[in-house]
């Protein structure tokens, strides 16, 4: 899910004149994508923001992002703990994360945007071609869980249970299909069995 949700984050941001880069020294931008499953998930995050201090401690200071599910779980908290993180943003905002950014750079304005909203979500990254450069791609279906279970963060972290309309995902699938794409594999946190068939089925028809 968070490499899925990394690349459509990637997709975004290049239309406001991002671009990756392999060297940290050279980015003015530092986004770190993170799960909430994961072990000290939070402390993990610290951790990985102290070190980036320690690399542009004689450097201009990047924009730093946290994204993800410990970003929503954390939100306001992690800006008041570290004050060397700029943005936060949960994975049901990332069509913010834009006008979140350009927000920063002309106000220096720290912010922190955890809504649930994963239609408005789902209905922007509608617009914008998954651009993976990768042979397979992974295509989300559904986010979210209506069921709070005792031990699982996905209720809190992703918010309530929202399935993707089929036009919208066969679409994306058709498009990664006609583009010499595999799938690595159809995303979801929680899906009816037999929606999810349909779905395979009418994929295997293109």
């Amino acid at each position: 899910m968070n490499e899925y949700d990394s690349n459509r984050i990637y997709d975004s941001v290049k239309k406001i004149g991002f671009q990756k880069t392999v060297n940290y020294e050279d980015a003015n931008c530092y986004l770190l994508n993170t799960c909430h499953i994961r072990d000290k998930a939070k402390e993990k995050v610290y951790h990985e923001i102290g070190r980036v201090k320690k690399i542009f401690r004689s450097k201009k200071k990047p924009l730093v992002i946290i994204a993800g599910c410990v970003a929503q779980a954390e939100n306001q908290e992690m800006l008041k703990r570290e004050p060397y993180i700029d943005l936060v943003i949960g994975p049901q905002s990332y069509h913010k994360i834009n006008d979140k950014i350009l927000e920063h750079i002309q106000k220096n304005k720290k912010t922190e945007e955890t809504e649930f909203d994963a239609i408005s979500k789902f209905e922007y990254f509608s617009k914008i071609r998954n651009n993976s450069q990768k042979v397979s791609s992974f295509l989300t279906i559904q986010e979210g869980c209506d069921k709070f279970c005792h031990f699982c963060v996905v209720p809190y972290t992703r918010g309530p249970e929202y399935s993707r309309p089929f036009e919208q995902i066969l679409e994306e699938a058709k498009y990664l299909v006609d583009n010499d794409f595999d799938f690595g594999g159809l995303m979801k946190l929680r899906k009816n069995f037999k929606d999810l068939t349909e779905v395979r089925k009418a994929i295997g028809n293109f």
